[in-house]
């Protein structure tokens, strides 16, 4: 999944979860194993141990097919950090053209994780 909150967003805390062996990870189906052993005794088990997610939804297309489009615009025609990631011609021209306005809920999801990729590489300077 894709993790958008601090502190989990801070590539020393990336790179040190990169780094645990894989049962710190995921162990008996429980991820985030090493979190939520470290929580132990500081987080009540209940939220602790939970397995279910919880989120809560925002009008996220809406806001990057209109409300934010000026500015995604300028991020996308601006040099990017991400490009040995994604295509830069390929994004301007799908986020340029007129009937990206009406794109599907999963392109527009996928839009959603190229600029979370971009600024997280420019929040920390990330070449």
């Amino acid at each position: 999944s894709l993790e958008a909150r601090v502190p989990l967003l801070d590539h020393h805390v990336v790179d040190y979860g990169l780094s645990l062996p894989d049962d710190l990870k995921i162990r008996n189906g429980w991820s985030k194993f090493a979190v939520r052993r470290a929580m132990q005794g500081i987080v009540p088990d209940v939220v602790r141990m939970r397995k279910t997610k919880l989120g809560f939804a925002v009008p996220g297309q809406r806001w990057l097919a209109t409300d934010l489009r000026p500015q995604i615009t300028a991020l996308v025609e601006d040099t990017l950090r991400c490009q040995k990631y994604v295509d830069p011609k390929v994004l301007r021209r799908w986020y340029g053209a007129p009937q990206a306005a009406a794109a599907s809920t999963e392109s527009y999801l996928g839009l959603f994780r190229v600029l979370s990729l971009e600024m997280w590489m420019r929040a920390f300077r990330i070449s």
